[in-house]
């Protein structure tokens, strides 16, 4: 029993085009006829017809599933490998959907201890997940202020990128790596600490930790979901952005191309850590009520400003009372 009405009426426009493309009166007519003869033809003519008419394959599927309810109602039969070789693939809508704050403590306490500090990592630091599998001890700098870390083999032009790492991460990777070999794999696998995690076990393992955190829900495909392990990457992105991190250097810290208009930008990692420090507490899991330093600035600034702006406005209106002493009592501030 289909509960949508939505889909209910989708199927019924299904299945009456269904009708009409096949040349077909009624209901009655065309399983008279398809019992006899199968319902392969039928089928196939209602899909190419669906298909010249432009529609998008989630659609086509949809009236399609509509129709073979109806004939398997009515016990006639189809051949569906034939016909599934014959439907369009159902186009994968990819989410860009961020992971925030909230949600990333939630995975933290749903995943696998030996998955949560890549997971972290790769949020706080906007790593993708080969970038993350690859960082070997040796490339952090957890004595520098602010903490680093330096992605050797990046998709930049330079191949070499760094990004910063908020303190409570920091305080965590220090005790993670404390007496290990600094040619050890940051998060090594099961094997021992000379062989890397696989992507695809921690894919695993991150997709196990959604569906523990009631996080794991379907996009608009039905087939993709709206949370991908890139989705920790966005977070980062969104969550600086968020808190006016200014987009040029956020894109840098990725390691996006900058474009020829923009690629004579060149920071130091001086200046970079300067302008990331005054955002990183919207990448820390532990300063959750704090706003941004940045954000703070501009709002002290716009009070000044206001201030400034009323100290001018009181001088005027004193020195119109001063020529005009009735100002107040026209104005309606003084009652006398």
């Amino acid at each position: 029993m289909v509960k949508a009405e939505k889909t209910r009426q989708a199927y019924t426009l299904g299945l009456r085009t269904f009708l009409r493309v096949n040349g077909f009166p009624d209901e009655d007519t065309a399983l008279k006829v398809m019992r006899r003869r199968g319902a392969d033809e039928y089928l196939l003519r209602f899909v190419s017809g669906l298909q010249s008419r432009g529609l998008a394959p989630k659609s086509i599927w949809l009236y399609l599933t509509g129709v073979r309810a109806w004939l398997e109602l009515h016990d006639v039969k189809y051949t569906a490998i034939k016909l599934r070789r014959f439907l369009p693939r159902k186009e994968v809508v990819k989410e860009t959907r961020p992971i925030r704050r909230n949600e990333v403590r939630l995975l933290l306490g749903a995943i696998h201890p030996s998955k949560k500090l890549a997971l972290w990592t790769m949020w706080a630091c906007g790593l993708r997940v080969q970038e993350c599998m690859n960082l070997r001890i040796r490339d952090l700098d957890l004595e520098s202020d602010p903490p680093r870390l330096y992605v050797q083999h990046s998709k930049t032009v330079s191949g070499r990128r760094i990004c910063f790492i908020p303190g409570d991460l920091a305080k965590a990777l220090k005790e993670h790596v404390r007496g290990r070999d600094p040619d050890d794999y940051l998060f090594p696998s099961e094997k021992g600490p000379g062989s890397k995690m696989h992507h695809n076990r921690f894919r695993e393992s991150f997709y196990g930790a959604l569906k523990r955190a009631g996080l794991l829900r379907r996009d608009a495909s039905g087939r993709g979901w709206i949370y991908s392990p890139h989705s920790l990457r966005r977070g980062f992105e969104t969550e600086l952005l968020s808190s006016g991190a200014p987009p040029i250097v956020v894109s840098i810290l990725m390691g996006h191309d900058l474009g020829v208009t923009q690629s004579y930008y060149k920071p130091t990692e001086r200046e970079l850590a300067e302008t990331w420090r005054k955002y990183e507490n919207s990448l820390r899991l532990d300063s959750e009520d704090l706003a941004p330093a940045g954000k703070v600035a501009m709002l002290e600034e716009r009070i000044e400003a206001l201030e400034e702006a009323l100290a001018t406005y009181e001088k005027i209106f004193n020195r119109l009372s001063q020529r005009d002493p009735m100002l107040l009592k026209k104005l309606g501030l003084r009652g006398d």
